[in-house]
């Protein structure tokens, strides 16, 4: 028995450690947030990211030669210039971007002015 034993008390030959009792030994801690079980991979954080960004933009596929008419009426527009389109132009223009808006935005969107 060490000195500071209690007199009355159990002598620490017949004490045994039990579960309960380890509680009561400092252990130490690791260092930073303990983990919930629950984070997600890097793939499934990349296909949310990319979910997030779909719902943001439409990308309209444009046939070159209407593509360049595009180009040349906006470029006319910012400079103040008039010109027009031609109506084949204008209509597979209006179709590309309708129907990219069609099947790249949410249902509950433009799809339902459609």
């Amino acid at each position: 028995m060490f000195a500071g034993a209690p007199k009355n008390g159990p002598s620490f030959e017949l004490v045994t450690v039990t579960e309960n009792q380890l509680d009561l030994i400092p252990q130490s801690r690791p260092r930073g947030r303990p983990s919930t079980g629950s984070a997600l991979t890097p793939a499934q954080k990349q296909a949310r990211y990319r979910a997030r960004k779909s719902q943001k933009s439409v990308t309209v596929t444009f046939n070159r030669e209407h593509f360049e008419q595009l180009d040349t009426f906006i470029r006319a527009v910012r400079q103040g210039h008039s010109m027009e389109l031609t109506p084949d132009a204008l209509d597979a223009i209006y179709r590309a971007i309708r129907d990219a808006a069609f099947y790249q935005l949410p249902k509950s969107g433009i799809n339902s002015q459609i």
